[in-house]
């Protein structure tokens, strides 16, 4: 993860924004930048994120994180992705 202390936008209603992204070209324009070009998707980092926190995840959150994986990686054909999260 990259905090960048200096960078703090400011955006409506005083928010806390968080930026999780998986392409090189990510920019970091949040309060906080998490950017991790291995990862296959953000919705690796995402399932990353939800095992940390220790959240089950239910059957609907199982089918967004796979939707988004399956677009992100062109059905599983265009980018590695780790065999672990299967």
């Amino acid at each position: 993860m990259r905090w960048h202390p200096a960078q703090r936008p400011r955006w409506p209603g005083n928010r806390f924004l968080i930026n999780i992204d998986h392409h090189t070209s990510g920019r970091t324009f949040a309060n906080l930048n998490w950017i991790d070009s291995s990862a296959c998707a953000v919705a690796e980092l995402v399932y990353q994120l939800i095992g940390a926190a220790g959240i089950d995840i239910t059957r609907e959150m199982a089918t967004c994180l796979y939707t988004a994986m399956l677009s992100d990686t062109g059905s599983l054909l265009l980018r590695k992705y780790r065999r672990s999260y299967f």
